[in-house]
């Protein structure tokens, strides 16, 4: 298990726009899953939001075959990109408003395999926030709660012409 490292937290009763947003976009047919990578992923049909919360994501992702390398367990760079993903919806959780926002950074550890077939839970929470920078850390986890992969990744508000996903269908 990951040290607790304490998150300030924004009063239950007051919800920001990044943790509304978050919640929206990760819901059946949310802007997330229009996200150009997504649907060659299948991501919309295998990932479900458990939380969304300030400064914490917790996602169930059911892992298919169709992400496999040659034998049964999933290629490493797809856990990457599950990370990337799940950290930058983390990050929006403390955002106020609609803001650009980048990786800057990012560790990967594999810990244990990924086999497809399984289901897999991905916690992300942020570690240190700054006024425009985020530390991030994400555990993908077995059912057993044994972790598989640990990423530590860093994250800058910056200035970025994002296209209209409204417009993809």
């Amino acid at each position: 298990m990951s040290a607790q490292i304490a998150v300030a937290e924004k009063p239950e009763t007051e919800l920001n726009w990044g943790v509304q947003i978050v919640r929206s976009a990760l819901s059946d047919g949310g802007s997330s899953w229009r996200l150009p990578f997504a649907p060659s992923l299948q991501l919309n049909k295998d990932m479900g939001l458990i939380a969304a919360n300030y400064g914490e994501l917790i996602m169930e992702w059911n892992a298919r075959p169709h992400l496999d390398s040659m034998d049964g367990i999933i290629q490493g760079g797809i856990l990457t990109v599950l990370a990337d993903l799940c950290q930058g919806h983390c990050f929006s959780t403390t955002l106020d408003e609609p803001t650009g926002f980048s990786t800057v950074d990012f560790q990967t550890r594999y810990l244990r395999p990924v086999p497809s077939g399984q289901t897999y839970t991905i916690e992300s929470r942020i570690l240190q926030r700054a006024r425009k920078t985020g530390l991030i850390e994400t555990w993908i986890r077995r059912t057993d709660g044994k972790p598989t992969t640990h990423v530590i990744g860093s994250w800058k508000i910056v200035d970025r012409n994002f296209k209209n996903l409204a417009d993809k269908g």
